[in-house]
């Protein structure tokens, strides 16, 4: 497997298999959805699933750019992608039997981004720093 292949399977193609689950898990009608009466339950799972899916969204920007102002750029992307991406993904469900958008629901998506953007910047510049430079280098 040529290097080219390696890195596709490894850091792009987990961020596109994730992004489609999003989206058939988003796609299940309403009706085959389990019901589990926790307040705040479904936007906990929305956070979660759109902070995994921006830590894979930047995994693959991140191999992907040459340079370092594009690196410098990757967490902002993975924002604003994964932020449309929750956004689209709540327009969807209005095509969805028993599935209804909520702006709760968008906002959770959202947050989960921003959150993993507050997160990597914490790690990155406060307690491995040393990391920060060898991304920059790579």
């Amino acid at each position: 497997m040529n290097q080219i292949s390696r890195g596709f399977w490894i850091y792009v193609a987990p961020a596109i298999f994730y992004g489609l689950l999003i989206i058939a898990a988003t796609g299940t009608p309403g009706d085959r959805i389990p019901s589990i009466e926790i307040p705040g339950l479904d936007k906990v799972v929305h956070f979660g699933m759109h902070f995994i899916f921006a830590m894979l969204i930047h995994r693959a920007l991140l191999y992907h750019a040459n340079g370092n102002l594009i690196k410098s750029r990757t967490l902002f992307l993975t924002v604003i992608f994964v932020s449309v991406f929750g956004i689209i993904v709540e327009w969807y469900q209005t095509f969805i039997p028993g599935r209804f958008p909520t702006i709760g629901d968008a906002i959770a998506n959202i947050l989960g981004a921003i959150v993993y953007m507050i997160l990597y910047n914490i790690v990155l510049y406060r307690i491995w720093p040393e990391r920060k430079i060898r991304i920059l280098r790579n």
